[in-house]
C-alpha cells in the first residue's frame, strides 16, 4: 500500500508539474512535453479507473462479511449495540488513496460513495430491526405505573430486557442515535466531503444524550463546503434511508401499550434534539424531529 501511495503522489506531482500554467510558455509548447502530459493523463485514466474499481467491489465484501457474523446482531434475550469500530479501521486503510482519486477525478467519488452508502444501509438497517424487535419481543408488556423522566439509560449499563414502553424506546434511542451521528461523521471524513464538522467519528458515548460532535465549534462554512453538504446529506439520506420504520415501531408499539408513555418519550427525544448541533448528521435532526412529531401526534389521541 505504501508503495501505491508513492506512486500516486508521484504521478499527482508530475501532472500538476507539466500544466500549463506551471510551465514557462515555450516549453508547454514543445512536442515531448505536450506528449508526455498526454501519456500521464492516460496513466491517470487508468489508475484511477482501477483504483476505483477495487473500492466498489471492497466496500460490499466488507460489509457482506458482517452481515454473515451473527455475533454482529441482536439475538433472541441479548441486545448487541452496533460496533463499527473494525470496519472502520479496514476502510481508514484506503482513506488516502480516495483522497488520491478526488485529487485526480471528482466525477468518480460519486460512484463509491454510492456503494459504500448502499452497503452500509444494508448493514444499519438490519442492525435497527433486529434490536428493535428484540426489544419489542422481550420487553415487560405491562404499563408502567411510574413513567421515567430521567431520560436515556447510561451508555455503560449492561443492555437486558426493558421494564417499560418507555424504557424500551430510550434503549433504542441511546444505542443507535450517537451511532448514527458516528457513522456521519465518518462518512464525511472518509469520503472526503468539504464541509465542517466538530468532533471526532469515534467518541465514547457516556451517559447523557449529548452525540458526537454536540461540543466544539465549526469554522464558517464556504461556498464550496455549502455546495458539499447538500451531497452529503443526499449520501446520508442514502445510506440511513429506511431505519426511521424501526423507530416509528419502537413509538407506535410502546404507545398502544401505555399511551402514557408518550410523556417520557417525548423528553427523551427533546433531550437529544438539544444535544445534537453538527450540520453533518442533519438527516439525524430529521429523524429525531419527525419522532417527535409522532409522539405529539399519538399523544394528542389520549
Amino acid at each position: 500500500m505504501v508503495k501505491n501511495i508513492e506512486a500516486c503522489e508521484w504521478l499527482t506531482s508530475a501532472i500538476k508539474n507539466l500544466e500549463a500554467s506551471n510551465m514557462d510558455p515555450s516549453y508547454a509548447k514543445m512536442r515531448a512535453v505536450r506528449e508526455k502530459r498526454a501519456e500521464f493523463v492516460l496513466l491517470k485514466c487508468t489508475f484511477v479507473r482501477r483504483a476505483s474499481e477495487f473500492l466498489r467491489n471492497y466496500f460490499p465484501t466488507l460489509i457482506d462479511s458482517m452481515l454473515n457474523d451473527k455475533d454482529n446482531f441482536t439475538q433472541k434475550g441479548q441486545l448487541q449495540r452496533p460496533d463499527h469500530a473494525d470496519m472502520r479501521y479496514k476502510c481508514r486503510t484506503y482513506a488516502r488513496l480516495l483522497q488520491f482519486i478526488k485529487s485526480l477525478d471528482k466525477s468518480c467519488m460519486i460512484p463509491l460513495r454510492k456503494a459504500y452508502c448502499h452497503s452500509l444501509n444494508l448493514l444499519i438497517r438490519r442492525e435497527a430491526r433486529e434490536y428493535s424487535n428484540e426489544l419489542r419481543n422481550s420487553s415487560k408488556a405491562s404499563k408502567s405505573s411510574a413513567p421515567s423522566f430521567e431520560g436515556p439509560a447510561g451508555a455503560n449499563q449492561p443492555a437486558g430486557i426493558a421494564d417499560s414502553p418507555a424504557e424500551a424506546y430510550s434503549k433504542m434511542i441511546t444505542a443507535f442515535i450517537p451511532h448514527l451521528v458516528d457513522e456521519s461523521l465518518f462518512l464525511a471524513h472518509f469520503m472526503c466531503f468539504e464541509v465542517p464538522t466538530s468532533g471526532g467519528s469515534d467518541s465514547d458515548e457516556d451517559s447523557t444524550p449529548k452525540t458526537s460532535g454536540s461540543s466544539g465549534s465549526s469554522a464558517k462554512p464556504s461556498n464550496n463546503s455549502s455546495a458539499d453538504l447538500g451531497v452529503l446529506n443526499e449520501c446520508l439520506q442514502e445510506m440511513l434511508d429506511g431505519i426511521q420504520e424501526d423507530f416509528y415501531a419502537i413509538v407506535d408499539w410502546a404507545f398502544k401499550l401505555d399511551p402514557l408513555s408518550c410523556i417520557p418519550m417525548h423528553g427523551i427525544t427533546d433531550r437529544y434534539i438539544a444535544g445534537q448541533k453538527t450540520e453533518v448528521a442533519g438527516y439525524v435532526s430529521v429523524l429525531l424531529d419527525d419522532l417527535e412529531s409522532r409522539i405529539t401526534i399519538l399523544f394528542s389521541r389520549v
